[in-house]
């Protein structure tokens, strides 16, 4: 009968420690080839990451490979200020508790508080496949953030709501 208990219990505490191990308290992460990657999403409360990818357009056919792979880094950027934007607004809708309200007029007031910041952000990595394109990750930087997008509509007056939101 001790036998038992002791072996459920080895059990027990052996699942427990792989269940709690699994947990992830940071950036989500991954492997390629070997090497650690980066995953889109907070790293803390001052930066945001997300990934992207871009090729060159064909207007940029038969040019040099610089002009082609700088044409793909560009899309690349553009692409990944565009998703920064569509997240916040997501983080700033669901920090005030708000799910159903116009999206353009949030977008519109989180490219106009935040777009600074989100033009000057930095290309942390890149990657270059076989057809000259580019998969990147992006990183937006601030003191405070999180704080920042999180609460942005939380304490707006009744006058900003309706120009924002149309109420």
């Amino acid at each position: 009968m001790s036998k038992k208990i002791i072996i459920l219990l080895t059990l027990f505490i052996g699942v427990s420690l792989f269940i709690f191990s699994c947990g992830s308290s940071g950036p989500s992460e991954g492997y390629i080839k070997g090497e650690k990657q980066i995953m889109e999403g907070w790293v803390d409360d001052d930066h945001f990451r997300v990934r992207a990818e871009g090729y060159w357009g064909e207007e940029e056919q038969g040019k040099p490979a610089v002009v082609r792979r700088n044409s793909a880094r560009e899309a690349a950027k553009l692409l990944a200020q565009a998703q920064v934007i569509e997240k916040f607004v997501g983080f700033a809708l669901q920090g005030a508790g708000m799910t159903k309200v116009s999206g353009e007029g949030a977008k519109g007031y989180i490219e106009k508080r935040f777009g600074g910041y989100i033009k000057g952000g930095s290309i942390v990595e890149e990657e270059w496949n076989d057809k000259e394109g580019i998969s990147i990750v992006y990183e937006v930087y601030s003191p405070g953030l999180k704080n920042q997008v999180t609460t942005i509509f939380k304490n707006l007056t009744p006058a900003e709501k309706k120009e924002i939101f149309g109420e």
